[in-house]
């Protein structure tokens, strides 16, 4: 066989090469990268993920959010996580990229990021050669198989191209997290094949895999439920089924939708209302926008979406406040895009009526997915995102490719097939140039968010800040006292910028606290709790709010542990520590810190044992310090027999600690009781304390009895 006739009879393998090719080309380099952005969220930090294939199951039963909560609260459980998340309306459910990243860690490990990055691209492949069937087939019946004869210069194979090089594409491939993209993309356009196979060949088992691939789909990310709409509307466009049969074929992805609702609503809740949420700006840009200039402000973004097609820069991973400006109803911005989509959108149902031609389908596969994200019937969380316009790409793809090989040759009257390749091939190579080098933006935390920091956004200044924080904290730099607190001051910079941006900032003042905290490692103690404290007042959730908590126990223990409390203000310590306790009254540590200061530095006991009382009442974990250092503030005022009491308490919760023994002994003599005094003594002498290296520390303990 000839090697013409070997490709002809193998029409797709040629193409599909060069498609496998073009994309190691475009994203080879992101296999070598890290973690970055809300990989975090969905495997580097998720509990459920990390469990490999035992945490599938939690994984389709909660809020994708819960699993790195969890990582932040080991304590809690996943029910009472998932019932206090009050951020995002609706939640986050995308369980089946999530359960595909745990079978990557049930088989590769954990730790594995270049192995999810290589799964990354090779779905990507994946889904453009479906594509690229999908679209022969496409043409085939609605122009002629003519249309596809010069498969090198048809509009499949050149949308295909475009397709995989456009830039704006570069956050779904290089961010493992965004695979969702790539698999709903891959799910819809398996159950449009499969319901034109339907359609072909009459046999109803197609149905059941069209069910099947939608399902895959909206598991995977739900804006692929705008494909219920879509592909009845390619039946319409490409083929002359009637429109009964064409109904026949909703009936499965209806019922795919169906199912993933009621899971979803059984996993995360069926609330969909603002009124669920804590409002926060990050989590709704338009909070304090008017009606009029949230909607101009949409059909702005809607304009960027367009420019970004068409010229692909700068590109971004922030679309937040600030970085977006909320604009008025007769901004020249608002306007001009309201009018273009106005046009579209009457063009579109003009095609639909009358023409049923290429360009009318496109602007509806356009609007269609990108309806779900575009702020127009609720609100998703940010302005806009690269993401979001990934499944819109492709009717934008098909429009350049039929301008280039059907429409301009027209219009000229000239085949035109050498200069229309030579003009796609610029496109291509600056595309490509694009891709990859905008790619090494995401090549890790530290990369993405300093490179893309913007002064004037929230969201970029709140992340460079927790950049510099990894880094100060990071192996190579945390015992490097120079690296490590200049790291902290940009981080504490950025921090700054962002709490002047939003004073509310709940996130911001808790990593400036983190911040304060390590840099000079560990002296800035008040710094530190100021700014816990501020954070506390502007936590979201309950969530949120028992993370800084947590923060604040550690920094009270370190600095209980340290040894440190005499060399602080001690008056601005016991202030802050009060204002904490009136904000969060539960907080066992803080009453204990604020105990052992009143006890044992400022000897003011009959205080000290009200807070020590405090500190059990909200389950201080260390009780035998709790109880030792309760009795020595019981031996300062004379009260022996409630001192011997706690004392044994304390013996009786860490038997046979030595300073709890010297304790009893020392306090039966100030009894008078000489013969159980010698007998604790003795107990003492016996266990070689010396030599003793098991002795528990009793925190806080300023004295040896």
């Amino acid at each position: 066989m000839s090697f013409k006739n070997f490709f002809s009879r193998h029409k797709f393998l040629l193409p599909d090469l060069i498609v496998i090719v073009f994309s190691f080309v475009l994203y080879g380099n992101t296999i070598m990268f890290d973690y970055a952005f809300d990989d975090a969220v969905v495997v580097q930090y998720n509990v459920f993920t990390q469990k490999g294939i035992k945490g599938i199951p939690e994984i389709f039963s909660y809020d994708t959010f819960v699993g790195s909560t969890l990582n932040q609260l080991p304590d809690r459980d996943a029910d009472e996580v998932q019932a206090n998340m009050k951020e995002l309306a609706g939640g986050r459910y995308r369980p089946l990229s999530v359960a595909m990243l745990a079978l990557e860690v049930e088989i590769f490990g954990s730790n594995r990021p270049h192995i999810s990055h290589f799964i990354n691209i090779l779905l990507y492949i994946i889904t453009a050669m479906t594509l690229y069937r999908l679209l022969v087939y496409l043409f085939n019946i609605k122009y002629g198989e003519k249309s596809t004869e010069k498969w090198y210069f048809s509009v499949p194979f050149i949308a295909v191209l475009l397709f995989l090089a456009h830039p704006l594409h570069t956050e779904v491939v290089a961010n493992i997290k965004s695979r969702d993209e790539i698999m709903a993309l891959l799910g819809v356009v398996l159950t449009t094949k499969y319901t034109f196979r339907y359609l072909d060949r009459n046999k109803i088992w197609y149905l059941f895999v069209s069910f099947f691939w939608m399902l895959f789909g909206v598991f995977s990310k739900e804006n692929a439920v705008t494909f219920i709409a879509l592909i009845p509307l390619t039946v319409y466009y490409f083929s002359d089924y009637s429109i009964k049969r064409n109904l026949i074929t909703v009936i499965p992805m209806f019922l795919a939708c169906v199912i993933f609702f009621v899971v979803r609503g059984w996993a995360v809740g069926f609330y969909f209302s603002k009124e669920e949420t804590v409002p926060l700006l990050l989590n709704d840009p338009f909070l304090y926008a008017s009606p009029s200039g949230k909607y101009a402000t949409i059909f702005y973004t809607l304009w960027i979406y367009i420019k970004l097609l068409i010229f692909p820069h700068p590109l971004t991973w922030d679309y937040y406040p600030c970085h977006i400006p909320i604009i008025g109803v007769w901004d020249v911005r608002a306007i001009l895009p309201f009018l273009l989509y106005l046009a579209m959108g009457i063009y579109a149902l003009y095609g639909l009526i009358k023409k049923r031609d290429l360009l009318s389908y496109c602007i509806w596969a356009y609007l269609i997915p990108l309806s779900i994200v575009s702020n127009l019937f609720f609100v998703i969380g940010a302005f806009m995102a690269e993401r979001f316009a990934f499944i819109s790409s492709v009717a934008f793809c098909i429009l350049l490719a039929w301008l280039f090989v059907e429409k301009i040759p027209k219009w000229t009257k000239k085949p035109l097939v050498v200069p229309m390749l030579l003009v796609i091939a610029v496109i291509l190579s600056l595309y490509t140039y694009k891709t990859v080098t905008r790619n090494e933006v995401w090549r890790d935390n530290v990369e993405l968010f300093s490179k893309d920091v913007n002064p004037n956004s929230i969201k970029s200044t709140l992340h460079a800040g927790g950049a510099y924080l990894g880094i100060a904290t990071s192996p190579g730099i945390m015992y490097n006292a120079e690296e490590h607190n200049k790291n902290c001051l940009i981080a504490k910079q950025w921090l700054e910028r962002c709490i002047e941006l939003d004073p509310t900032m709940a996130d911001a003042h808790r990593d400036l606290g983190r911040a304060w905290e390590e840099l000079d490692y560990g002296v800035h103690v008040l710094e530190t709790l100021s700014n816990y404290r501020v954070a506390l007042v502007y936590c979201p959730d309950q969530n949120n709010r028992d993370i800084v908590k947590y923060k604040i126990q550690n920094t009270v223990n370190q600095l209980l542990l340290t040894n440190m409390l005499k060399d602080y203000p001690l008056d601005a310590l016991m202030n802050e520590l009060d204002m904490i306790n009136a904000i969060a009254p539960d907080i066992a540590e803080v009453y204990y810190c604020q105990a052992v200061v009143l006890g044992q530095i400022q000897k003011r006991d009959e205080e000290a044992i009200g807070k020590f009382n405090r500190a059990l009442q909200y389950g201080y974990p260390d009780t035998t310090s709790l109880y030792y250092n309760m009795a020595v503030s019981y031996r300062h005022l004379k009260d022996y027999d409630s001192a011997i009491k706690y004392l044994m308490m304390a013996d009786e919760c860490t038997p046979d600690n030595p300073q709890v023994l010297h304790a009893i002994s020392v306090t039966y003599s100030d009894m008078g009781n000489e013969e159980k005094a010698v007998e604790y003594d003795s107990k003492l002498r016996s266990m070689q304390f010396a030599t003793n290296a098991n002795v528990p520390y009793l925190l806080g303990n300023g004295e040896g009895g």
